[in-house]
């Protein structure tokens, strides 16, 4: 036995929006999400179903987007295409890099950089980790990097030695 098709239930816009709440202009879809976050009603998107509600059928080879950006949102409904909302996407993510890139740049500034002078006294200190890093501004793992000499490490012999003929 199949389920009733919105059309066949006799959804209303009213029964729509009654299962959304209101932030600041978005009608945000408190029903079932699909696995992307996106609305849906009846194995349907929320919003394809909104539209032809409201404004009639979805020409062939378009989809139903929102401008504001919040997936959840039932209110601001575009039709694009394909490629447009593929765009979109892509310039989201963009920005979603360019502030993770930021952060790590800032988390990077955070810790100081340190000199072959600093590595080698790490390494002749007897100052725990933690009280070191902090006192050279420098996390406790590049502490723990230089004394084990995974970071910072000195050449004893000379790494060109035997390849003269």
């Amino acid at each position: 036995m199949s389920r009733k098709t919105w059309r066949e239930a006799g959804l209303t816009i009213e029964q729509m929006y009654a299962r959304c709440t209101d932030d600041c202009g978005c009608m945000l879809w408190t029903g079932a999400h699909n696995h992307k976050g996106h609305p849906k009603i009846r194995d349907e998107s929320a919003r394809r179903v909104v539209w032809e509600m409201t404004e009639g059928p979805i020409p062939p080879g378009k989809l139903v987007s929102v401008d504001c950006g919040r997936p959840q949102c039932l209110s601001h409904l575009v039709l694009t295409t394909k490629a447009e909302a593929a765009r979109k996407a892509n310039a989201r993510a963009d920005v979603k890099i360019k502030k993770s890139l930021g952060n790590a740049k800032a988390a990077r500034e955070k810790f100081g950089r340190i000199t072959i002078d600093i590595a080698r006294e790490i390494r002749a200190s007897a100052e725990t980790g933690k009280s070191i890093a902090e006192r050279l501004s420098v996390s406790t793992s590049l502490v723990s990097l230089v004394r084990r000499g995974k970071s910072w490490r000195e050449a004893t012999t000379n790494p060109f030695a035997g390849l003269a003929r």
